[in-house]
C-alpha cells in the first residue's frame, strides 16, 4: 500500500481549540496522514509495505513510482497507490498566495507560472 497525502485541513480542524473537548485516545493517529497507508493495511489484510508519502503536490505520482519500484524489485507481487489532498480550509491557498507560488490568476499554465516563483530556471520539478 503506497499512498501519497498532502495538507493537513483535516487534522486542524480535528485538533484546533474549538474542538479540544473532542479529542480521545484515537484523535492522534486518525488525523496523522503517517497513518492513511496503515489504516488501509489493517482493514484490508495487506501484506507487504505500507508507506505514506507527503511529497508535496507530487505525493500521488511519488506513491505510484515506489509502488512500481516495489513490484520491479520483487518486493511484493501486488501493489495499491493512490492519493489524497483534501483542502477543507482556505488557509494554504492563502499562505501561498502570499507566499508567491500562485499564480495571479486561476491559470495553472506555464506562462501564469512564469509570473510565479514557481517557473524558470529556480522551479522545483513538482511545481503545482
Amino acid at each position: 500500500m503506497f499512498a501519497g497525502a498532502f495538507t493537513l485541513d483535516y487534522k486542524a480542524i480535528q485538533l484546533g481549540r474549538l474542538n479540544r473537548h473532542l479529542i480521545d485516545a484515537h484523535t492522534a493517529t486518525g488525523a496523522m496522514m503517517t497513518m492513511i497507508s496503515n489504516r488501509i493495511s489493517y482493514v484490508f489484510d495487506f501484506r507487504g509495505p505500507s508507506m505514506s508519502i507527503d511529497t508535496a503536490c507530487s505525493s500521488s505520482l511519488v506513491a505510484v513510482h515506489l509502488a512500481c519500484q516495489s513490484l520491479r524489485s520483487g518486493e511484493c507481487s501486488v501493489a495499491l497507490a493512490g492519493g489524497v489532498n483534501v483542502m477543507v480550509t482556505p488557509d494554504y491557498t492563502i499562505a501561498e498566495s502570499k507566499g508567491g507560488s500562485s499564480p495571479p490568476t486561476a491559470e495553472a499554465s506555464p506562462s501564469a507560472l512564469r509570473q510565479t516563483d514557481m517557473a524558470g530556471p529556480r522551479a522545483p520539478a513538482w511545481s503545482c
